[in-house]
């Protein structure tokens, strides 16, 4: 008696990992820690947060309120070359991602 295939899938011809599985199961596996991870981010935010000071992620939200993408832009920028600078130098200092050098004697 010949035994019968089961039904194939939508989208079963996407690449597996060694269980057998594909990305896109993972998703809904690993969304629970996103989630944390970005509960956890926007609390610091609210406790930092005073009528004084902002932190990024609420200045942000707020130019976004507001309608200023021009001001959101050049935020965004400035993020991204203060902290590509933070990480060139941190790489360059030993122990820290930079080239230890090791002594022989």
């Amino acid at each position: 008696m010949p035994t019968r295939q089961p039904a194939q899938r939508p989208g079963a011809d996407s690449p597996r990992d060694g269980r057998g599985r594909s990305p896109v199961q993972d998703v809904p596996e690993c969304l629970p820690l996103h989630l944390l991870n970005v509960v956890r981010e926007l609390s610091a935010a609210a406790i930092l947060f005073t009528s004084e000071t902002k932190v990024l992620s609420v200045l942000i939200f707020d130019l976004n309120e507001s309608g200023d993408l021009a001001a959101i832009a050049v935020l965004g920028l400035t993020m991204l070359i203060l902290t590509s600078a933070v990480i060139a130098a941190a790489s360059r200092v030993p122990g820290l991602g930079g080239p230890l050098r090791v002594r022989h004697y």
